[in-house]
């Protein structure tokens, strides 16, 4: 619940950036699909750049089509590397 009021409240400044660090993470595929249309409209209708960090390529390729994966970091705490769009 509070990561949906988290993301319901982070575009209400209009900021010019927005970073979404696991936006869908332990959501139901409703909910993350609201989540991912909420988003879009949000570049779209504002203008707001949207910064998507995730493990989850599929869902990065569904919103931009060329997600960049970023090396792993020595000292993280997960093997594999991160996707951002």
């Amino acid at each position: 619940m509070g990561q949906r009021v988290a993301i319901a409240l982070a575009p209400a400044h209009r900021p010019r950036l927005l970073i979404a660090d696991e936006p869908a993470t332990a959501l139901d595929s409703i909910r993350e699909s609201q989540i991912i249309r909420l988003f879009t409209r949000l570049r779209k209708e504002w203008g707001i750049g949207i910064r998507f960090v995730s493990h989850d390529e599929a869902m990065l390729r569904g919103i931009t089509g060329r997600p960049v994966r970023m090396p792993y970091a020595q000292g993280s705490r997960h093997s594999y590397g991160r996707f951002t769009a």
